[in-house]
């Protein structure tokens, strides 16, 4: 329809039997439960069992709804039973101990290891790296060593505006979705991505710097290896903004010496003095650990 209401032109969709819906029987419910990525980390070294997604069907309103009911069923039959902290993780209790099935993200690669007798998992995002350096169209030979320049402070109305400043959005989301897997570069980004709005040269600059220095370390991704002994630890600080003037909260877990879980956020209130930005950071900490110890 145009604007004042009148018809522009007919649309029509080909799905598989969407004849078959009915409004207000099978129409309005359409949530589906997505697994969060600190589940998926958190439970690498403890996985015998894996469920690849390889086809999925879109058209109706139901699709993944109905989708995952059909796979809750089956999984149900074939012994395994809900997790009680998370909704997507499965599990099934065996003689030798535990197994979980989960579901992953098509874009990580999960490869095994067993370098000194230990078992280990490494989850990449190389090919999706490598998608991203192309979509920059970097031209020269600079290798960036850091993601960030040391003690640079990054304000708005930083210099003139950039020549394509929608590319910069772009690959800020692209950046956004790369840090999955590598947290190396996830402050750097949330800094950088406060600009998307107004970004300037300056920052375009910084945001190529960050895709440089993936290019560089294009093998580079998280590193999970198993232990004898399940140790939970977990670190927070923070950090100040130039911008806005609220402190950063920055914080990670540890599982077995392996990072599960990091958060690089900007705190919602102002804090009066450094010692509350730092109780702040240390309160968002303390609901992930509680949030992973369910």
């Amino acid at each position: 329809m145009k604007s004042d209401g009148t018809l522009e032109r007919y649309k029509d969709r080909l799905v598989a039997q969407g004849y078959k819906q009915e409004y207000g029987l099978d129409y309005e419910e359409t949530f589906a439960p997505v697994a969060k990525m600190t589940t998926i980390r958190y439970n690498q070294a403890q996985c015998d069992m894996f469920c690849r997604l390889r086809k999925s069907l879109y058209g109706l309103k139901q699709a993944p709804r109905a989708w995952f009911e059909k796979f809750r069923s089956t999984i149900i039959n074939a012994g395994f039973s809900h997790c009680v902290s998370d909704y997507l993780l499965f599990i099934r209790h065996s003689n030798t101990g535990m197994t979980i099935l989960l579901l992953h993200v098509d874009d990580i690669i999960i490869t095994g290891n067993d370098e000194n007798g230990i078992d280990s998992i490494m989850l990449s995002q190389r090919k999706y790296a490598e998608d991203l350096v192309t979509q920059a169209c970097i031209r020269d030979q600079k290798v960036a060593h850091k993601p960030m320049e040391i003690n640079v402070r990054y304000k708005n109305d930083d210099g003139d505006p950039p020549a394509e400043p929608t590319l910069y959005m772009k690959l800020i989301g692209c950046l956004i979705y790369l840090t999955i897997t590598r947290s190396d570069i996830s402050y750097p980004v949330q800094v950088l991505s406060q600009f998307v709005t107004n970004p300037c040269q300056h920052h375009f600059f910084a945001l190529l710097r960050i895709i440089r220095y993936v290019q560089s370390t294009i093998n580079r991704g998280l590193f999970i290896h198993s232990t004898s002994s399940l140790n939970l630890e977990g670190y927070a600080d923070w950090t100040g903004c130039p911008n806005s003037w609220k402190s950063t909260t920055g914080c990670c877990m540890l599982i077995r010496s392996s990072l599960v879980s990091w958060k690089c956020k900007k705190q919602p209130k102002f804090s009066k003095s450094s010692t509350e930005a730092k109780y702040r950071s240390m309160s968002a900490a303390c609901s992930a650990i509680v949030w992973i110890r369910r």
